[in-house]
């Protein structure tokens, strides 16, 4: 597994046409650091993987490979993403209120 998600984290760093140095200082952590996770020499935290999903627009199934599919948002058509984002803002409440009907 880890070294499916160092595959899919240098697949997207390069596709977004930025180098390990950059992505480091987005981490927080040293180039040789960095280059560990795309080697899968070591696990990239949680935490990190977060950072990265958010970065690059992507979803953490997609990081983790879950799925090939990179943002939820791709599988929807635009008046189920709508929908999802209005149900995304509601309150708890309000998310059980419309759960109930």
């Amino acid at each position: 597994m880890i070294k499916k998600i160092a595959d899919r984290i240098t697949e997207l760093r390069e596709d977004a046409g930025k180098t390990q140095n950059e992505i480091a200082k987005l981490l927080k952590t040293t180039p040789q650091y960095y280059s560990t996770y795309e080697r899968g020499i070591r696990d990239i935290t949680t935490e990190r993987l977060i950072i990265l999903a958010e970065y690059y627009n992507v979803s953490m199934d997609y990081i983790t490979c879950r799925t090939d599919t990179k943002n939820i948002k791709d599988k929807l058509e635009p008046e189920e993403y709508e929908l999802l984002e209005e149900f995304r803002s509601l309150t708890r409440e309000g998310k059980a209120r419309l759960k109930e009907r």
